[in-house]
């Protein structure tokens, strides 16, 4: 019944143990979180993907949705990858829970030398700014590698306004 709606969603090969979703406070932004657990190996992971508050000035709304989002998910002892557009750098103050030491983004941390690379199509007239991330935990898991797609035109189009952000991290043992 919200006149604005975002979707948000998780492919995978591996088998899914549990999944739930969320709408995010405030909730007059129509800003949600779905949670997939997935079994891999014998091991269990937490892929959590979701969309914040899309304005520059709306750090604020972010930090109640990233407070929410956290408070969700709780205290877990099951690695936790987020991502998703969440619609502001990392160096934002509204960020501070989804920085260092415990998340890291995938692809400055694969390519030091993109870490501020922008993910928004500047020909659509957005801002440069790297806003689509995938979040690690640093202590379980191992960046691979990264890359971004969809930031060429073919024939003068564009596939989206965003560049799409991909990689492949390796699961610590221990």
């Amino acid at each position: 019944g919200a006149p604005r709606r975002y979707g948000n969603a998780i492919l995978t090969r591996l088998p899914i143990v549990e999944q739930d979703w969320k709408r995010l406070e405030p909730l007059d932004d129509s800003r949600t979180a779905v949670r997939t657990r997935l079994n891999l190996g014998d091991r269990l992971i937490d892929v959590v993907d979701t969309h914040f508050h899309h304005t520059p000035e709306g750090g604020d709304i972010r930090r109640r949705q990233i407070a929410d989002l956290m408070g969700w998910l709780g205290d877990t002892e099951v690695p936790l990858i987020i991502l998703g557009d969440l619609n502001a750098a990392l160096t934002n103050p509204e960020m501070a829970q989804l920085q260092p030491p415990r998340f890291v983004s995938l692809l400055p941390t694969v390519h030091p030398d993109q870490a501020t690379r922008t993910t928004l199509n500047t020909a659509y007239g957005h801002r440069s700014d790297q806003i689509d991330h995938i979040l690690i935990e640093a202590e379980h898991f191992e960046p691979v590698s990264a890359r971004m797609s969809g930031d060429q035109a073919t024939a003068g189009v564009w596939p989206s306004d965003h560049f799409a952000v991909s990689g492949t991290v390796r699961l610590k043992t221990g």
